[in-house]
């Protein structure tokens, strides 16, 4: 994760009125606007998600003012630009640092900095209020966060488009939770950020650590569950193929059973 600090270049104390954060790997930006930032004193994007008390902005916005400050991709002369940059391919963070995301359109500019180094308490809510992880079985999602608290959603409480409720259906396991947990997404079609879905949905009294004392307890792989019968790998496959087993996940290795189906296999 890559870290820079959002500040107007007139501003000798260069304190920030926003963060922002990139995931390298997932190529994802997101920004954090600063706890004591005020309207008069930030981009004009940001300055209009604050005036809807929107401090943690979404990684569609957030890639948005990235590409406000930097050289588009359909610019004439983009591969002598890249080139005069050393730079063998088009990439957002490596333009945006190049040129401390300086721009025409006001006085704000961006320098990387430590993780250590950022003020407030931007880093603490986010880790506070992110996604942990994610169960979705038919209609309903539940969504488990860092701070213990639990919410269930239907699908319509997600997204009121229809074909975005439709898309989350014919993919609901297709799901993967965006790096510091600020989203669930997708497949990049439906993305839905902490903001949205902590404001929906229902809080439910369970705690992620129930679920995690499950799987410890309640569910054994292949070996285990041969431990258990006393049987080999042939038995276990033998019964699965006959429907006397059901494995709650598979590979091409192995397989996990719930404990309590193997255990009725010795009744």
């Amino acid at each position: 994760m890559k870290i820079c600090s959002i500040y107007n270049e007139y501003d000798k104390t260069k304190q920030a009125v926003a963060y922002l954060f990139y995931y390298e790997k997932k190529e994802r930006f997101y920004i954090e606007i600063s706890d004591d930032a005020q309207f008069e004193n930030l981009p004009m994007m940001l300055a209009l998600f604050l005036k809807q008390g929107i401090y943690s902005i979404d990684s569609f916005w957030s890639k948005k003012w990235v590409c406000s400050r930097i050289i588009p991709t359909d610019r004439q002369n983009l591969g002598q630009i890249l080139k005069a940059n050393n730079m063998r391919y088009y990439d957002e963070y490596k333009l945006l640092i190049k040129s401390k995301g300086m721009c025409s359109h006001d006085d704000f500019c961006l320098e990387e900095i430590s993780i250590d180094t950022v003020k407030g308490n931007v880093l603490q809510n986010l880790s506070f209020k992110g996604i942990k992880d994610v169960l979705a079985d038919m209609e309903e999602i539940i969504i488990f966060y860092n701070d213990n608290i639990t919410r269930k959603y239907s699908i319509s409480q997600l997204t009121d488009r229809p074909e975005y409720q439709n898309y989350i259906r014919s993919h609901l396991n297709e799901y993967e939770i965006m790096p510091g947990g600020y989203e669930i997404n997708w497949n990049d079609i439906v993305c839905i950020h902490i903001d949205k879905l902590r404001t929906v949905g229902e809080q439910i009294n369970i705690s992620f650590k129930y679920f995690e004392q499950f799987a410890k307890k309640n569910v054994v792989n292949t070996a285990e569950a041969c431990e258990i019968l006393n049987c080999s790998r042939q038995n276990i496959e033998d019964s699965v193929k006959r429907n006397k087993l059901k494995p709650v996940q598979e590979s091409a290795k192995n397989k996990m059973f719930l404990k309590a189906d193997i255990n009725r296999r010795l009744w």
